[in-house]
């Protein structure tokens, strides 16, 4: 039982982990599309 709650803590974890990730690339993604555009309309 201590196990299983460990192992679905872990995935959380992981979980948690993946999704910052996937936000972290997406404002990074809208940062750079943000300094095209300043580029651009230069």
């Amino acid at each position: 039982m201590h196990y299983t709650s460990a192992n679905y803590r872990r995935k959380q974890v992981h979980h948690a982990a993946t999704k910052n990730k996937t936000i972290n690339i997406a404002a990074i993604a809208d940062q750079l599309s943000i300094k095209n555009i300043n580029l651009l309309s230069k």
